[in-house]
């Protein structure tokens, strides 16, 4: 086989099609060995093994050529909402009658919940997730119950990358999983997993997507997908780093014949912190003399989280984070925030610090310009810690609020957003595990 002419035959497959088609563009692109690959998984295709050889070749292609190339729109029609394809039709190398929009017909999305009572919120979030990329719900099997499981298949509005809209739209949907210990869903492309209080977000390649069609029974188990797909904690692709958990922020107001009530306003999300050792040779002069520092494990933690978009008409003034460990010998050596991109994105906030030599942290970021307000995007701060020795798994509390204005008549109004309860976290300053949850025994209302 050589790599100078295009493939030979006469396919019926739009994928085949379509790479013969542009075959110029990808010898261009190519390089020798990857030109070898890409004609032995079209091969494939029609081998043995197609499902297996069609997701290696999306991967391959995937890879190699531009989101907006020909190629690629055929490729997502066909393989990102690869539920339109039997594995018999796969066999015969073909698609099902009507060619690739058929196929395209039918995105995956799958639903999963340990706690049977939450099903209709979530339900009601994927729907609207879906409907926010352009999606819409076309057929729903009946749930299965004692858990709960769903099985549903979503119809795409164009060959564009739904999967990345999915992703952008998920902070609500990751909101209505908080009460429940362990679920999977999966959204075509997207995979969300809760695994003992702890979310991952992956996005998954077309192998992947192929391996979980043709083993659908891991959708019900959050241990068993996560193994079966070789999916780690650590790995998000496309540099998508999903929460850890989202924490709802509420405002108080009175009302009529009771004492109050509690009314959504916004949430945070955090990320899974990145944790690293930190040598001697790291710390000032000053923090070095500190008592005891040379007894101590020293660790920088990276804590991320994202804002919200604000309530309509709103604008963010301030965001507290706050950080208390309840594990004992435990307190920061410093606190801080990464250095801003000026390049990519100069910062738009002022950080001030309370915590050093204490095991309350607090991070307090506020507007350099109250018109503008602070950006709903995604944030970092950071702690250089000093904990015992002999004890790697930190306990505590982490809390946050966020400060907003509205206009309202005329008038700038302001108010600030709380917790009703904040989150009790574990973690293990030697592997980087981070659990977390609502802590129900505490309260952290205005």
């Amino acid at each position: 086989m050589t790599d100078d002419r295009p493939p030979g035959g006469a396919p019926d497959d739009p994928l085949r099609r379509a790479v013969i088609e542009h075959w110029h563009d990808i010898k261009m692109l190519a390089g020798p060995q990857q030109r070898e690959r890409v004609l032995r998984l079209l091969d494939g295709i029609a081998g043995p093994d197609p499902a297996d050889a069609r997701a290696a070749l999306a991967d391959e292609l995937l890879d190699l050529l531009p989101p907006d190339h020909p190629v690629i729109r055929v490729l997502r029609a066909g393989v990102a909402y690869g539920r339109g394809v039997s594995e018999a039709e796969l066999a015969a190398g073909g698609w099902p009658p009507g060619g690739p929009s058929a196929a395209a017909a039918s995105m995956p999305v799958t639903i999963y919940l340990a706690d049977e009572d939450i099903h209709a919120e979530v339900e009601a979030a994927v729907a609207a997730v879906l409907a926010a990329a352009g999606l819409a719900i076309l057929e729903r099997d009946e749930p299965v119950i004692g858990s709960w499981f769903r099985r549903m298949a979503a119809v795409p509005d164009g060959a564009d990358d739904g999967a990345a809209r999915l992703l952008q739209n998920l902070p609500p949907l990751l909101n209505a999983l908080q009460p429940t210990r362990d679920a999977v869903i999966r959204v075509g492309a997207v995979l969300i997993v809760k695994r003992d209080w702890t979310v991952s977000v992956f996005r998954l390649t077309a192998a992947r997507q192929a391996e979980l069609d043709r083993s659908p029974h891991l959708a019900r188990s959050p241990h068993e997908i996560m193994a079966a797909l070789c999916l780690a904690v650590e790995e998000h692709p496309d540099g998508f780093a999903g929460p850890a958990v989202v924490l709802d922020l509420y405002v108080e107001g009175p009302v009529l014949g009771r004492d109050s009530r509690f009314v959504r306003e916004t949430g945070v999300s955090f990320g899974r912190p990145r944790v690293s050792r930190v040598g001697d040779d790291e710390l000032t002069e000053e923090e070095s003399r500190q008592l005891g520092i040379e007894h101590s494990l020293l660790s920088n933690v990276v804590l991320p989280f994202d804002l919200e978009e604000p309530p309509d008409g709103s604008r963010y003034l301030e965001t507290t984070v706050r950080m208390t460990f309840d594990s004992p010998g435990v307190e920061s050596i410093r606190l801080s925030r990464p250095p801003a991109d000026a390049a990519a994105r100069p910062d738009d906030s002022l950080l001030d610090t309370r915590g050093v030599g204490r095991q309350e942290l607090t991070w307090k970021l506020t507007a350099i310009n109250e018109q503008l307000g602070l950006r709903p995007t995604g944030r970092e701060v950071t702690a250089v810690l000093a904990s015992p020795q002999a004890s790697s798994r930190l306990t505590g509390i982490l809390d946050a609020n966020v400060r907003f204005t509205r206009r309202l008549l005329g008038r700038d109004l302001t108010s600030t957003a709380e917790p009703l309860h904040p989150l009790r976290f574990t973690l293990n300053v030697m592997d980087g595990t981070f659990e977390a949850a609502p802590d129900r025994g505490q309260a952290s209302g205005p």
